[in-house]
């Protein structure tokens, strides 16, 4: 009898624990909106502040003539979180066409200028002509496609110094 007398003191006790761990619980524990939208937010020239964190991203305007295999490898292997974001952009051969056949007059036309003038020749200028005239076949031919390419590295930081 006595016994069952402690468990029923007991028992309000164990209830109200258990509910003051479950509110610390939900204190606790993210909403989706919490892990989608930052706490707070501020977008500066260089950077961005993302909360705590500081957050700049960098992207690639010119690619050299040939890849090599690998050549990406330095910025993955980094020891730091960072997001890469590769976008690939189909062009309508067409319009690729076009703007190299514009190409293509604007290089003969000062190869031409620079022969006649007696200059020295330009060998950049007759390689360019050369992969121009080869690329517009090969797109003719369906053998090519064009594509816009955009490469995007975003790494994070604990503060604007170590950005």
């Amino acid at each position: 009898m006595f016994g069952k007398n402690k468990k029923q003191n007991q028992a309000p006790e164990i209830k109200k624990e258990l509910i003051q761990e479950e509110i610390a619980y939900q204190k606790g524990v993210m909403a989706v909106r919490d892990l989608i939208a930052p706490s707070s937010m501020r977008v500066n020239p260089r950077e961005i502040e993302l909360g705590e964190k500081y957050v700049r991203t960098l992207f690639v305007t010119t690619y050299p003539r040939y890849l090599s295999v690998g050549w990406f490898a330095p910025i993955v292997n980094l020891n730091t979180s960072l997001d890469v974001a590769m976008f690939f952009y189909p062009v309508s051969t067409e319009e690729i066409l076009k703007k190299l056949r514009n190409k293509v007059g604007v290089l003969r036309a000062s190869i031409s200028d620079s022969s006649s003038g007696g200059g020295a020749r330009n060998p950049m200028e007759e390689i360019a002509l050369q992969d121009i005239e080869q690329l517009r076949n090969e797109l003719t031919q369906g053998t090519e496609y064009f594509f816009r390419f955009a490469l995007y590295v975003t790494y994070y930081a604990d503060s604007n110094e170590e950005l």
